[in-house]
């Protein structure tokens, strides 16, 4: 295990090549941006059973491993499954492959879109049948927003702007050049 620190968006891929597997214990991710670019490099991962953004992404027994973080022995099953994709390199490169053609797939611009489309579809349907009836609630919303974050700056409670950057890098681009 190398611990490498902050690396540009641009050079991840390469730094995902060099490694045989992916692991992830984060149990509180919506969605884990990371997983699916594990998946894209073609790193099987072995993760957690969040029941939300990486069980979404990770498809048991195909492209990594699923562990239930409830059960008695999840520890010992993560780690063994960990170490199976080391210890098995015909299983760790059958599930390789399967995670970069899963990962190419669920990206492909042309489902992308099709999923947009099918939920502007359904967001249509609803509006059609509930006319006006959610314009309320985002106006009681857009309401109590705005009250309570007067209310904080008139106190003066607003604090500067964080810098997340601790490493005071150059924050990365999503542009790759053709040769990554």
């Amino acid at each position: 295990t190398h611990f490498v620190g902050e690396q540009s968006l641009q050079q991840m891929p390469a730094w995902f090549r060099h490694a045989d597997l992916f692991v992830y214990t984060s149990l509180s991710e919506t969605y884990g941006q990371v997983i699916s670019e594990a998946l894209w490099c073609g790193l099987p991962v072995v993760a957690m059973d969040d029941g939300m953004g990486v069980a979404g992404q990770v498809t048991d027994g195909e492209d990594g491993f699923l562990i239930d973080p409830k059960g008695e022995d999840a520890d010992r099953q993560f780690g063994g499954y960990a170490e199976l994709l080391l210890r098995k390199p015909a299983l760790r490169r059958q599930m390789s492959e399967q995670a970069a053609r899963n990962a190419k797939d669920r990206s492909d611009p042309d489902a992308c879109v099709q999923r947009y489309l099918e939920v502007f579809e359904v967001a249509k349907d609803h509006a059609k049948r509930n006319p006006g009836g959610s314009q309320l609630v985002a106006y009681r919303s857009l309401a109590r927003w705005a009250g309570m974050h007067s209310t904080v700056a008139a106190m003066g409670l607003m604090r500067k702007p964080v810098e997340l950057n601790r490493n005071q890098a150059p924050t990365g681009t999503w542009t790759f050049s053709a040769a990554s």
